[in-house]
């Protein structure tokens, strides 16, 4: 299965906020109102400067959230209104999201190095196993990034860990229930973000 790792899912959890967003959308808040930017805010203990640079969408800036199926606005993107209101999308992203049973993603994608990792093994594929110092070669993760997440993404099933003479090595596991979701969850975010691309955002 094919996937830009790097521009849809690792984006949708790259910030923290945009995390704790995700978590309280799925499981808090309720999907039929329409909630302020300083509530969201309230929600997730945050700033409200830090919610707008994840939400905030207007004259035809797209904010990660809302560009990726989270949240849409109650107004037109090309206008600036006076006090924005946003609710729970009702997109695919948001159904694979409140399906999904497994390892949790936020905890999956909680730090850079564990993202940069997720990225790393969906692009190049199954069909080599890596030791550490093999990653550091051909990637920028470094040795350290490598030793902190990599139990992480073996936990989480996404990766298969082999002994070998020489150490350890990993290797994607195409047959993980995780991979395939990640598979959908990938293709929704990006078929859900084509309906602002003509607006050059």
């Amino acid at each position: 299965m094919s996937m830009n790792l790097t521009i849809a899912v690792t984006q949708l959890f790259e910030t923290e906020t945009q995390r704790r967003l995700i978590d309280c959308a799925i499981a808090e808040f309720d999907r039929n109102r329409w909630y302020r930017t300083g509530e969201l805010a309230e929600a997730i203990d945050k700033s409200r400067n830090s919610v707008t640079s994840v939400v905030h969408s207007s004259r035809g800036t797209v904010r990660p959230l809302v560009r990726f199926g989270i949240f849409e606005p109650k107004h037109e993107i090309t206008q600036e209104p006076n006090i924005p209101h946003y609710r729970i999308a009702d997109s695919e992203v948001v159904e694979l999201l409140d399906s999904w049973d497994g390892y949790p993603l936020t905890d999956l994608f909680q730090y850079s190095g564990a993202q940069d990792l997720v990225s790393f093994f969906v692009l190049e594929g199954p069909d080599t196993e890596w030791s550490y110092n093999q990653i550091q070669q051909n990637s920028p993760i470094g040795y350290q990034a490598c030793s902190k997440h990599m139990e992480t993404l073996v936990d989480a099933g996404l990766v298969t860990e082999h002994e070998t003479p020489r150490g350890s090595k990993y290797q994607l596991d195409t047959d993980s229930k995780l991979y395939g979701f990640l598979g959908q969850l990938n293709n929704a975010i990006m078929s859900y973000a084509e309906q602002y691309n003509d607006l050059g955002a």
